[in-house]
Formats: C-alpha cells, sequence, structure tokens
C-alpha cells in the first residue's frame, strides 16, 4: 500500500518543471528514473507481501498434509485390530 507521503513524493516527481521546455527535457530522463525508482520499491514491497503470503500458505498446507496422513494411520489401525477381534 502506498503512503501519503510516498503519493506526494511521487506526485512531486511526476510533475514537469515550471523552469521552461528546456528545463523540462533536461529534467526528463531524472524524472524517468526516479518513477522507475519508485515503481521498483513498490515492486519490491508487493513482492515481499506476496512472498510471506506464500510462506503462510505452505505451511498451512504442510499441517493439512500431515493430519491427513495421520488421521489414516489411526483409522487403519482401527481396522486392523476390529479384524482382529472379528
Amino acid at each position: 500500500m502506498v503512503s501519503k507521503s510516498q503519493k506526494n513524493n511521487f506526485a512531486a516527481i511526476s510533475k514537469p518543471s515550471q523552469l521552461g521546455p528546456n528545463s523540462s527535457n533536461q529534467n526528463h530522463s531524472s524524472i524517468s528514473m526516479d518513477s522507475a525508482a519508485f515503481l521498483e520499491a513498490q515492486n519490491d514491497i508487493k513482492l515481499n507481501d506476496l512472498s510471506k503470503k506464500v510462506s503462510l500458505l505452505r505451511g498451512i498446507t504442510n499441517d493439512i498434509y500431515n493430519d491427513v496422513n495421520t488421521q489414516n494411520d489411526f483409522l487403519e489401525e482401527s481396522v486392523c485390530s476390529y479384524i482382529l477381534q472379528v
């Protein structure tokens, strides 16, 4: 999520220079680089958030897998003990 200060920084970077057309052309490459850096930082933040969510989901999936295996083992033992009693 973009904070208010980040939005203000991006808005300031995105505004064209008021010093005339020549200065706007000179600053165009730095504006593009600053915008690219800002977007790259946002991508990194989102990537880290996504990585955390994937790790959490992987942990939940492993827990479910282990629980299912434990329950299957219990059922097999129950069936075997029932068959031996009959």
